[in-house]
């Protein structure tokens, strides 16, 4: 892929609060209608257009207690062989069946997360853009990295769940200008 280089420059006074705001979202890959996915805009970092659930799927949504949200992108591999190692880290309070359910069903299950940095941008784990020119694909999902929950063991103790989901790309997790299926597709 071609890039341009170009100065990087920091303005002084700019704001630079850390962590993720509002809802997260997920989605099992085998949901998505993969002939319908974004594409990747001009900058090769931005998904445009909308993913596209099949019939009677739906991203969902899952909150997260504010201050405990984050997305890393680390570099790995070698020299003439980097990628990056997306994680999206959340704590989700409580221990109800719902959520114990949702942490046994997506274990294992390849899926696509969404998640919102304070700059108000959406980040997407689980998509990906391959190949010069770049191609979408849902070939390197993400993965739930771990669930570790505790009821914790003094009342004033957290209780809940911290999740981990995590995803490989040749790149940090893509911005996304698009809408969130919330609703089960017709």
């Amino acid at each position: 892929m071609a890039y341009t280089f170009v100065d990087l420059k920091w303005p002084q006074g700019k704001d630079n609060m850390g962590g993720l705001i509002g809802d997260l979202y997920y989605c099992p890959v085998d949901d998505i209608d993969e002939a319908s996915l974004p594409t990747l805009d001009a900058d090769g970092i931005t998904l445009t257009g909308n993913f596209v659930c099949k019939s009677t799927k739906k991203f969902i949504q899952i909150y997260h207690t504010r201050g405990t949200g984050k997305l890393d992108d680390n570099s790995v591999g070698e020299r003439d062989g980097m990628s990056r190692e997306n994680i999206c880290e959340f704590f989700f309070p409580g221990s109800e069946k719902e959520v114990e359910a949702f942490k046994r069903a997506a274990q294992n299950t390849p899926g696509v997360v969404i998640c919102k940095d304070v700059d108000g941008n959406f980040r997407v784990l689980g998509a990906v853009a391959l190949g010069d020119p770049a191609v979408v694909s849902l070939a390197m999902p993400a993965y739930m990295q771990s669930a570790s929950g505790t009821t914790g063991a003094a009342s004033a103790d957290r209780r809940g769940t911290t999740f981990q989901f995590k995803s490989e790309a040749p790149h940090a997790a893509l911005f996304y200008s698009g809408t969130i299926p919330l609703t089960e597709a017709v």
